[in-house]
C-alpha cells in the first residue's frame, strides 16, 4: 500500500474521537474512552514524523515551513472554538467561570494548556466538569513536543542517521520509565499532564514512521498483530475507568494497540481490519476528528451551565453525539479551507504572522477578563454577593497544607484556639475536608472555652484508621493519619477526639442525588479483596478499628454527624437564580438527608464502642427543608463544604462539647 494517503488512519481516529466523546458524554458506556487521546498522540507521531521524514528526501527539513504547516492545521479551527466559547460565555458564565476561561484560554493559545491544569485540577476531577477548554491540555502535549523533536530529527538525519531509530527508541524507553515512576509514587496527574512523560506515546509513532515493519512480514503474523491489536485497544476502551492508575504501564494498552494495527493495515491492504477501518462512515468521522474533539467538550459544558444541578446522562449523551454538527460545519468553513499547504507557493511568514497577531488577540481578551473579574457588572450586586462566598475560607484551613506533619502539637499552623496560648491542645479535630470547613467553628469554640486544640485534615481521606480512598491521589491515606495515634500517646492532655468527614460517601459510595462526580470506593490497605466489596462493610470495619484503638488511649470520641448536601454549587445556583431571575432549588429535603445517613447511623448503632454523636441538622433544618441560602447569602462555598461565616456560626453548640481549662 502506498504511504502517500492511508483511508484507514482516518478510521483509527474515528475510533479515537469515538471513545473521547462517548466517554465525555457517558462513562457509563466507555469507561476507558478517555484513551482515545493515548491513540491520537501514536497517529500524529507517526503521520508527522513520516511528513518530516519525506522533507527531509525532497530537500531537507524545513522548521518555518513546518511550524506554517502546523498553525494552517491547528490554529483556524481551535480559533473558531475559542471564539464560540468566548461569545457563549458572555451571556452564560458567571464571572468566576468565565475568568477560568480566560486563564485557561490563555494558556492553550499559548500552548502551556497541560501546565496550567497541572497546577488547577485533576483531569478526573469532578470540577473539571465545568471547565470549558480542559481538553486543549492534549494539543499543548503535542505541540511542546513539535517544538522539540523536529529539531532532534534533523540533527539526527544529518549527524547520526544510521543510530537516529535507536536514539527515538531510548528517549521513548527513558520517557515511559519515568511516566510508570510517576504513576507508582502516586503522582498520576503529574504524569498525565506532563509533557516529557507522554512524549514516549508520540514517539511510538514516530518510530514507525522512521522504520516501519516492512511487508515480509508474514500475512499471518500482521494478521495476529491486527487482532491483538483490535484486543489491547478494546480491553483499554472498556476495561479501563478513572481509578485505573493513569497513564504508566496501563497506557501500553492503547499505544500498544494502535502501533500494531497501523503496522497490519499497511502490510494487509485488503486485509479485514483494513476495509473496515476504512469503511466510509468510519472515514467521514475520522475526517472531522481533529473539530469534533475541539467542539464535543466545551457543549457538555455549556448545556451542564444551562441546568443548576447535573443534566440527566440522556441529555449530555445526546449533546456529545450532536456536537458533531458544528464540528462538521466548522470542519467545512474554516479547518478545511485553511488547511491546504499554500506555504508551497509563497514565503511561511505570512501565517506564522497571522497566528501569532491572533493569539495575541485572545490574550488582550482574556486579560480584559481577568482586569474586570470576568466582566463582573453583567450581573446584579446580589448575584455578585451570593458569588463571593465561593471565596469565604478562612486562614484556619490551611493548615492542612502540611497534613504530613499537621499532628506535631507545636505545628503553629495547625493549632485551634487562642493563638497566644501556650498549654497543651486539649482536644484534636480529624477528618477530610469538611473537618477543614468546619475548622472556624472549632477555633472560635475553643476560644470561648479559654482552650486549644490541633487539627489534622485531608480532603478526600476518611477519618478512619487503616482506610483509603480507591483513586489516583489518595492511596495514601492510611499513613497520613498514623502520626495521629502516637501524637495521642505522647500528649495525655488531647482528652477528646472530633471524628469529622462527609460520611455518607464512604458508607455508601455514591454521591448525593445528582451530584456531579465518579462513585467513592473506600478499602482497607490491608484487604486486598476490598474493592470487590461494598463501602458499607469496609466502612464499619473502619469504623470500629478506629473507636476501638482510640478508646484504648482513654480519649472521648465524638463523632460529628455531617452538614447536609446539595447537588450541586449552592453560590452558583444562588448568582445565576438571581441573574436570570429563576427560583433556587437546591435546598435539600429533610427526608432526603435521613435517607442518606441510614448506612452511617447503622454503622455507629452496631459499633463495638460506643461513641458520641453530635447532630448538626438540628441547627441547619427544619422539619422539611434544610436552607442553603439566608439572608441572600449561601452558607455553602460549594454543595457540601459550609463558608466561614456559617462555620462560626455553629461555634456556640460546639463549645458545649470541648473541655475548659480550670
Amino acid at each position: 500500500m502506498s504511504d502517500a494517503y492511508r483511508h484507514e488512519i482516518d478510521g483509527l481516529r474515528a475510533i479515537a474521537v469515538l471513545s473521547v466523546v462517548l466517554y465525555h458524554g457517558s462513562a457509563e458506556l466507555v469507561p476507558g474512552g478517555f484513551v482515545g487521546v493515548d491513540i491520537f498522540f501514536v497517529l500524529s507521531g507517526y503521520l508527522i514524523t513520516r511528513i518530516l521524514m519525506q522533507d527531509a528526501k525532497s530537500g531537507g527539513i524545513s522548521i518555518a515551513k513546518f511550524y506554517a504547516r502546523r498553525i494552517q492545521r491547528i490554529f483556524p479551527a481551535l480559533f473558531f472554538m475559542l471564539a464560540g466559547v468566548c461569545g457563549v460565555g458572555w451571556f452564560l458564565f458567571l464571572p468566576d467561570t468565565y475568568v477560568q476561561t480566560a486563564e485557561s484560554m490563555t494558556a492553550a493559545v499559548l500552548w502551556v494548556a497541560n501546565w496550567y491544569f497541572l497546577s488547577e485540577l485533576d483531569y478526573f476531577s469532578p470540577a473539571a466538569e465545568k471547565h470549558p477548554l480542559l481538553h486543549l491540555w492534549s494539543l499543548s502535549v503535542e505541540e511542546q513536543f513539535y517544538v522539540v523533536f523536529p529539531l532532534v530529527l534533523m540533527g539526527g538525519i544529518r549527524f547520526f542517521p544510521k543510530r537516529l531509530f535507536v536514539v527515538c527508541l531510548a528517549a521513548l524507553v527513558f520517557s515511559f520509565v519515568a511516566s510508570c515512576v510517576f504513576v507508582l509514587g502516586n503522582k498520576e496527574k503529574f504524569a498525565f499532564y506532563a509533557t516529557h512523560l507522554r512524549a514516549w506515546e508520540l514517539l511510538a509513532g514516530a518510530l514507525l514512521a522512521i522504520h516501519v515493519p516492512k511487508s515480509r512480514i508474514a500475512t499471518s503474523a500482521s494478521g495476529l498483530c491486527a487482532l491483538l491489536g483490535v484486543g489491547l485497544l478494546v480491553a483499554a476502551i472498556f476495561g479501563y475507568s478513572s481509578l485505573t492508575p493513569f497513564p504508566g504501564v496501563a497506557a501500553l494498552a492503547p499505544i500498544v494497540g494502535t502501533v500494531l494495527l497501523l503496522v497490519s493495515t499497511r502490510n494487509r491492504p485488503q486485509g479485514l481490519e483494513t476495509r473496515v477501518l476504512s469503511w466510509a462512515p468510519l472515514r467521514a468521522i475520522g475526517l472531522v476528528s481533529y473539530s469534533w474533539y475541539l467542539w464535543h467538550w466545551p457543549v457538555l459544558v455549556i448545556v451542564r451551565h444551562l441546568s443548576i444541578t447535573e443534566p440527566p446522562h440522556a441529555y449530555l449523551l445526546a449533546a456529545a453525539l450532536l456536537s458533531i454538527v458544528p464540528a462538521i460545519l466548522s470542519w467545512r468553513f474554516v479547518e478545511r479551507p485553511f488547511r491546504t499547504p499554500r506555504v508551497k507557493s509563497g514565503g511561511t511568514t505570512k501565517p506564522i504572522a497571522v497566528g501569532i497577531s491572533i493569539s495575541a488577540v485572545f490574550c488582550a481578551f482574556a486579560v480584559s477578563v481577568m482586569q474586570t473579574s470576568g466582566f463582573e457588572n453583567r450581573l446584579p450586586e446580589t448575584a455578585w454577593i451570593a458569588l463571593k462566598a465561593s471565596k469565604d475560607i478562612s486562614a484556619v484551613e490551611k493548615c492542612h497544607a502540611d497534613y504530613r506533619v499537621a499532628w506535631s502539637v507545636k505545628a503553629r499552623t495547625c493549632r485551634l484556639g487562642p493563638v497566644d496560648q501556650s498549654d497543651n491542645p486539649t482536644f484534636l479535630v480529624w477528618g477530610d475536608s469538611h473537618a477543614q470547613a468546619m475548622s472556624p467553628a472549632f477555633d472560635r469554640a475553643a476560644e470561648l472555652m479559654g482552650t486549644n486544640g490541633i487539627l489534622v485534615a485531608r480532603g478526600g481521606c476518611p477519618p478512619l484508621i487503616g482506610i483509603n480512598q480507591n483513586r489516583q491521589g489518595f492511596h495514601d491515606c492510611a499513613e497520613t493519619f498514623d502520626g495521629i495515634l502516637g501524637a495521642l500517646k505522647r500528649n495525655p492532655d488531647l482528652t477528646h477526639v472530633f471524628l469529622v468527614a462527609r460520611w455518607a460517601i464512604y458508607a455508601t459510595g455514591t454521591r448525593y442525588l445528582r451530584e456531579v462526580g465518579a462513585p467513592v470506593t473506600i478499602i482497607d490497605r490491608d484487604r486486598l479483596d476490598d474493592t470487590l466489596r461494598p463501602n458499607s462493610e469496609v466502612f464499619n470495619r473502619g469504623l470500629d478499628r478506629t473507636l476501638t484503638k482510640l478508646s484504648a488511649l482513654g480519649v472521648q470520641v465524638y463523632f460529628v454527624a455531617q452538614v447536609p448536601e446539595a447537588e450541586g454549587s449552592v453560590p452558583h445556583a444562588q448568582a445565576r437564580s438571581i441573574w436570570n431571575n429563576t427560583p433556587f432549588t437546591l435546598d435539600p429535603l429533610r427526608s432526603d438527608y435521613d435517607a442518606r445517613q441510614v448506612t452511617v447511623n447503622r454503622a455507629l448503632m452496631s459499633a463495638a464502642t460506643p461513641i458520641r454523636k453530635i447532630e448538626l441538622w438540628p441547627l441547619m433544618c427544619d422539619e422539611v427543608v434544610c436552607p442553603l441560602v439566608r439572608n441572600g447569602v449561601p452558607i455553602y462555598r460549594d454543595g457540601n463544604h459550609l463558608t466561614q461565616k456559617a462555620s462560626l456560626a455553629l461555634a456556640p453548640a460546639i463549645a458545649a462539647y470541648l473541655p475548659g481549662r480550670d
